[in-house]
């Protein structure tokens, strides 16, 4: 009964072909003629797609890629669409299917973060999708594509210390202690030690103590960083001193000049490796030996398995082995090789 009202529609049905709104005077001698108008019959649609999406790298390190998706802020309505009330993303999708896992947020939220493992997260043509949702529909979705490039890889250690020159310690009890400097994003360290060296503490961090049975001319340690789905960096080097104490690689009863040559060197073969089961083991020996022995010694230098089997034959051992690094020692008559292998 006000000169002025307002009305508020909650659906489009509020403004259908032929509805109106009247109003007429009243007076003591009654009321007057009402007057009528016509609504505008406009129906409100969804709203436009998102214009952008925002792209940041928050990791790009092998193995833990991760990168933040910022959609614009929602918008309001207009005389046409409906206001945003809130976000529907669509992961990455590309010829292998999804790629990714979300890392932080929600598909509803406005910020994002997807974690990838690999670079099937960014094969050719694989985009990520936001829309706006509202009650009048969801809005188209904005795409994006993502970048082709494939991860940086782990860093080397920036540093490798430790005893360098070891003959004073070969063949004895005492041990010489190797610290590498930590590298960002690692899960884990892989040592590599010489042949004739063994494990006494330390596996996969960043220090190990290291007891050498034997010495040879090209000894050296090597730690390299390990990422997440065996994802590992450039090896870290230290060469170790051994002159003067090189082991001999013939017997005490022959000299330089009279080695073995009738005698094929002994190969060994260890694979796969690194693996989650077990390992097949290919031993080739000089054509004179019959059996061959094998010691498996975890990474304190304990004994936890010995194989005996024929030269050239090819044997599965290690399902029933712990994760963990091992190294299998094999001994054919006075010859000694060690392989180093990682059960995951």
């Amino acid at each position: 009964n006000s000169q002025t009202i307002v009305v508020v529609f909650s659906s489009n049905a509020a403004a259908i072909a032929g509805d109106s709104i009247r109003v007429r005077y009243t007076s003591g001698c009654g009321l007057g003629a009402a007057k009528a108008t016509k609504l505008t019959n406009t129906l409100l649609g969804a709203p436009l797609a998102p214009a952008t999406i925002a792209i940041a790298t928050v990791s790009d390190i092998c193995g833990s890629r991760v990168y933040r998706y910022t959609a614009p802020a929602l918008p309001i309505a207009t005389t046409t669409a409906g206001a945003a009330s809130g976000y529907l993303w669509h992961m990455p999708m590309g010829s292998l299917g999804v790629t990714g896992v979300l890392d932080s947020g929600t598909l509803s939220g406005r910020v994002i973060k997807i974690r990838y493992s690999s670079n099937a997260a960014a094969l050719t043509g694989d985009s990520i999708k936001v829309a706006y949702t509202s009650a009048c529909g969801n809005s188209p979705a904005k795409a994006q594509k993502l970048s082709n490039l494939a991860p940086t890889l782990l860093a080397a250690p920036a540093t490798l210390t430790g005893t360098t020159s070891i003959c004073s310690i070969v063949g004895t009890s005492t041990s010489a202690r190797y610290i590498a400097s930590a590298v960002t994003g690692v899960v884990s360290y892989v040592w590599t030690i010489p042949t004739g060296a063994v494990i006494d503490s330390g596996s996969n961090g960043l220090k190990i103590r290291v007891r050498f049975n034997t010495a040879g001319s090209n000894d050296s340690i090597f730690v390299q960083a390990l990422g997440t789905n065996g994802c590992s960096g450039t090896k870290k080097v230290l060469k170790l001193v051994t002159t003067g104490c090189i082991t001999p690689l013939f017997s005490r009863s022959e000299t330089p000049l009279a080695p073995k040559a009738t005698e094929d060197p002994m190969s060994v073969s260890v694979y796969p490796n690194p693996t989650t089961s077990s390992y097949q083991m290919f031993v080739k020996t000089s054509r004179y030996a019959q059996h061959v022995k094998a010691n498996v010694f975890d990474a304190q230098g304990r004994l936890v398995k010995r194989i005996t089997f024929n030269s050239d034959e090819t044997i599965s051992f290690g399902s029933d082995l712990k994760s963990g690094v091992y190294f299998v020692e094999v001994r054919e008559g006075d010859k000694i090789k060690t392989i180093r292998v990682v059960k995951y």
